[in-house]
């Protein structure tokens, strides 16, 4: 009976020096460099198959992690949260530009899916120009085309984001 209190009383303290353990190593892991804000999708066009009106403007909040940073990865990612569902955009390397170019498009609405018709994002406006872990807000503008995996639609995102 001795040994079985004891054995209780060691698998307490091993648990508990592994939640202990485990939580130092969350605490001391790096952040990454990441901009979080809001602002608004506009300008819809050519996308009523997706029932998005022409000329439909929505706030929505977003979130924007460029590469080349501390302890992010060596392609950016921007995400726009509505407030029924979100789309995400990633480059494959590197920065986003400012010409169309070629992106990673993810959506979750009524489920989650990766866009197969290849979404093209353009920067319209990026301020400032150069980031970097001193950079407090930035304002940006984009353009995307195959928003929300539908062939011909463009809308505009206009965002200002606070680093976090």
């Amino acid at each position: 009976m001795m040994c079985s209190a004891i054995f209780a009383g060691a698998k307490r303290l091993l648990a508990t020096a592994i939640l202990a353990g485990a939580l130092a190593t969350m605490a001391g892991a790096a952040a990454a460099t990441e901009w979080r804000g809001g602002g608004h999708a506009s300008s819809f066009r050519n996308c009523g198959a997706g029932n998005w009106p022409d000329g439909h403007i929505a706030m929505i909040g977003a979130r924007y992690r460029p590469s080349g940073l501390p302890n992010n990865a060596n392609f950016s990612r921007l995400s726009f949260i509505f407030d029924v569902g979100a789309e995400h955009y990633r480059t494959e390397r590197g920065r986003f530009r400012n010409s169309f170019a070629p992106v990673v498009g993810v959506g979750v609405w009524s489920g989650g899916w990766q866009f197969q018709n290849g979404p093209r994002l353009r920067v319209l406006q990026h301020q400032p120009r150069n980031l970097g872990t001193e950079t407090d807000v930035v304002r940006l503008r984009v353009r995307v085309r195959g928003f929300n995996d539908i062939s011909g639609c463009v809308v505009d995102f206009d965002v200002t984001l606070h680093r976090r």
